[in-house]
């Protein structure tokens, strides 16, 4: 048994076992990422099993703690000197046998039947599940907002990288996820810049890191409606539910987006290593770390479990205002496979206008959705363009650009937007805040209905709406 990238500290203690008919094998020799064992004629069954259990130091001058961050085991029958992998039990799919038990994580190599066989287990440990030592390593208080709040239909899992940068992903993903296909789609978010860097998941800053998450990935409330966060009933607001610091804050709804969109994808951050420095994650590299983060999280049984195995689908890139150079290289660099992008008013955009033009009007079924403010001249000259090249039914539903006219930050008798009336209808001094219109384009939307006394009772932000109009 072996497996890639073991100095990483995230594949430390590995837990190896091996059982001939049932009785323990004793390794024949080990070293550092390999195991090796001796199987005796005449054995009809093998059982592999490892688990990676690495103590991380979790806290600056606290012990390390243990945590379970991947496990995987696979059943073999021997043929000769052959392993393969026990058929039993199986299922028909189109005719075909398909075999339940192959674990996602194990890929099985032999020589074939010789008088003395060689096989080689290799278990996929390029990307490990890194959530449990998450919990501890966040920030408590914006956690347990987290918690709290979170959407009950959305998973979410911290992804530690053993080989790759940047060292750490999070994954949003419908929980239960059960594709027609094998094919799993991705979205990946490019955020600004972080203020702290880190090497290792296990020193990120967990105050910064989840409150950045608590931003993107949750849905905001009206701050007049109350809360209970630990049991206890939190002092209310009464302005209104979108400049409100503290545990309501700006919120994008992200994860909100992907449950009411039905779309079967998985949303993953990969996460600065500091400023905005993501590495491999916005170059030609980006197929393959997506292909492994799919298989960790379809081996360790996250999504579409309804498949022995899962193969990257349709690729969206998406990103918010300092995200905006990752967003252009990871296009240039992957522009034949993009289909869906996303921006939510990037940064340094008219540089890199003619690579999304060119990329809209050569993209078959292509989706190009943009919000801005900061941004808003060039996109909509970006709009404009691709309009004007691109006909029927692409030009009609797969290109957009919010907002439409100046008047969209006015009163809504002057044409502006319900939501953003809404926001600001406690402090009409944040309608000229420039700023404000940049964070509005994050999180609102034009769909947004109250009741007369101002209850919200319905709101579809630009995420959802991108998402729901998708080709994912």
């Amino acid at each position: 048994m072996r497996w890639p990238n073991p100095r990483s500290p995230l594949l430390g203690n590995p837990k190896v076992v091996v059982k001939a008919d049932g009785a323990d094998v004793a390794p024949l020799s080990q070293a550092l990422g390999k195991f090796e064992f001796t199987i005796a004629d005449g054995v009809v069954r093998v059982q592999v099993s490892v688990e990676f259990i690495p103590s991380l130091p979790v806290f600056r001058n606290s012990p390390p703690v243990d945590f379970s961050v991947l496990k995987a085991d696979q059943a073999y029958l021997l043929a000769g000197t052959t392993l393969i992998p026990d058929p039993l039990p199986f299922t028909m799919v189109n005719g075909e046998l398909v075999l339940q038990n192959v674990h996602p994580l194990i890929d099985t190599i032999s020589t074939g039947n010789a008088k003395t066989g060689l096989s080689i287990v290799e278990v996929r440990t390029e990307f490990v599940d890194v959530t449990e030592m998450w919990a501890v390593r966040a920030d408590a208080d914006a956690f347990s907002v987290f918690e709290a709040e979170k959407e009950r239909e959305i998973g979410f899992v911290a992804i530690g990288a053993t080989g790759s940068t940047p060292p750490t992903w999070f994954a949003s993903f419908p929980l239960d996820m059960r594709p027609p296909t094998s094919e799993v789609g991705t979205l990946v978010f490019y955020r600004p810049s972080v203020d702290s860097g880190y090497t290792q998941p296990f020193n990120m800053n967990g105050f910064e890191t989840q409150h950045a998450l608590n931003r993107y990935l949750l849905t905001p409330r009206d701050s007049r409606l109350p809360m209970v966060l630990n049991g206890e009933l939190q002092n209310r607001n009464p302005d209104s539910f979108f400049f409100v610091a503290g545990p309501i804050f700006l919120r994008a709804s992200f994860n909100r987006a992907i449950a009411l969109s039905g779309k079967p994808i998985v949303l993953l951050q990969p996460w600065p290593q500091g400023g905005t420095n993501v590495g491999q994650a916005a170059t030609a590299r980006l197929p393959k770390l997506l292909k492994g983060i799919l298989r960790m999280l379809r081996g360790m049984g996250h999504i579409a479990v309804n498949h022995p195995t899962i193969t990257p689908g349709r690729l969206g890139i998406a990103g918010y205002s300092a995200g905006g150079p990752n967003i252009y290289a990871a296009l240039r660099s992957n522009r034949a496979l993009v289909r869906e992008l996303y921006l939510f008013d990037p940064m340094f955009l008219p540089p890199a206008a003619p690579g999304i033009i060119q990329w809209a009007t050569k993209t078959p079924g292509f989706r190009l959705r943009m919000s801005g403010e900061v941004s808003v001249g060039s996109m909509r000259a970006i709009f404009r363009t691709v309009r004007s090249r691109v006909s029927g039914e692409a030009a009609a539903a797969f290109l957009s650009a919010v907002p439409e006219t100046p008047a969209r930050w006015k009163t809504v008798a002057e044409g502006g937007w319900p939501w953003w009336n809404f926001a600001i209808s406690f402090n009409a001094a944040l309608a000229n805040d420039f700023n404000n219109h940049h964070q509005f384009v994050l999180y609102g939307g034009a769909e947004f209905d109250t009741l007369p006394d101002g209850t919200v009772t319905r709101y579809v932000p630009w995420m959802q709406d991108y998402l729901e109009k998708s080709g994912f």
